[in-house]
């Protein structure tokens, strides 16, 4: 799994990603206050040009698309069809605001056996309450590794070393974590999670997945 970020602020900002001609790639938008339209593209190596994608339930086999968002949207995902594309790319073709993305690139066929294929048995999934309070994992984790973390409520995260706090974590500092989604972070021995939500409560649950 490849993890990119960036902002989008003025027409023609771009946003690169890591993808290959069989990769599933999910965006995710983010900002306080944004209105956009959004192009994706492919790269050969050479050149940008219209990229064949599915977004939600939209999609664009042989040409460029428009994505109008806005910040009541959430998450959107698209899948790489074009073989030989080695890059990919969100443009911002009009921007009011600040629009945040993050792209995580999850590889499929043949590559998901070397890159994304994970390895749970023997782990024990862990969990602890989240609030509008920021709270922390009651103990680091045991292993080192890659921890898949998942929330039931969209939260922020924090990832506090030995000996650090993780509970100090509020929703301007923390990474946001949508509910419903997967992201995962190296972690060290004694690595300690910490989540705050903007409104409600609910359990944040991390697993490791890699070694």
């Amino acid at each position: 799994m490849a993890r990119v970020t960036g902002s989008l602020t003025t027409a023609g900002n771009t946003v690169e990603i890591s993808v290959s001609a069989a990769s599933r790639v999910t965006l995710y938008f983010s900002g306080a206050s944004y209105s956009v339209s959004l192009a994706f593209e492919g790269s050969d190596g050479t050149n940008w040009s219209p990229l064949a994608f599915t977004v939600g339930h939209a999609s664009s086999p042989s040409g460029i698309i428009s994505v109008s968002l806005s910040n009541t949207d959430g998450n959107r995902s698209y899948h790489v069809e074009r073989p030989g594309v080695i890059a990919a790319r969100v443009r911002a073709v009009s921007v009011t605001g600040q629009l945040d993305v993050v792209a995580e690139t999850y590889y499929v066929g043949v590559e998901a056996d070397a890159v994304d294929a994970v390895q749970i048995q023997g782990e024990t999934q862990q969990n602890f309450a989240i609030s509008t309070s920021g709270a922390q994992a009651g103990s680091g984790v045991a292993a080192a590794g890659v921890y898949d973390f998942s929330s039931d409520v969209d939260c922020f995260l924090k990832i506090a070393a030995a000996s650090g706090t993780a509970s100090d974590v509020t929703t301007s500092t923390g990474e946001p974590l949508y509910a419903g989604n997967v992201v995962p972070h190296r972690m060290a021995v004694n690595d300690r999670p910490g989540a705050i939500t903007a409104s409600g409560s609910g359990t944040l649950r991390y697993i490791r997945t890699h070694a």
